[in-house]
């Protein structure tokens, strides 16, 4: 079991994540790995203020065939998002200027189909109702919670 550890000390906050080595790596017989990662090969775009998050996130989409595009913020995600095409958006709720839901707001109005995802460790306000992300991951979370939350946008 490999391990990745991000601390952002300014904020007393850390993110972990455990990885299976095992269901990371595509074996004939791995039927169980071929199942969660039928997603595979999507453009994502992912926001968050936290740089340990940000790389944390990145390397578990990376580990599933994905590429990534990270953004520092939320002006910074509708920027890559107005000069590229992505598949998937996954942002962070709390981000200093434009937040995570005003940045879903913005692609929404643009592209309405776009499915997002909001990471957030404010479960109960970033699932207010004119909240327009698709699905809400509560932080922490691990592998394959980020997986049955793709899933579940991207069927």
């Amino acid at each position: 079991m490999a391990k990745c550890w991000a601390v952002n000390e300014s904020r007393s906050r850390q993110f972990c994540c455990a990885i299976d080595e095992n269901r990371t790596t595509k074996h004939s017989g791995d039927s169980e790995f071929m199942k969660l990662n039928t997603e595979a090969g999507k453009r994502v775009l992912l926001a968050d203020d936290e740089p340990g998050v940000r790389e944390a996130v990145g390397f578990l989409l990376r580990i599933d065939g994905h590429t990534v595009v990270q953004a520092a913020n939320g002006e910074e995600a509708l920027e890559y998002f107005g000069r590229d095409q992505f598949d998937l958006v996954i942002t962070d709720y709390a981000m200093p200027g434009m937040s995570g839901d005003e940045l879903a707001s913005n692609i929404k109005m643009a592209a309405p189909e776009l499915p997002i995802i909001m990471i957030t460790g404010h479960a109960c306000v970033a699932k207010g109702a004119e909240n327009p992300v698709d699905v809400v991951l509560n932080k922490p979370f691990d592998l394959s919670d980020l997986r049955d939350a793709m899933a579940k946008v991207l069927c």
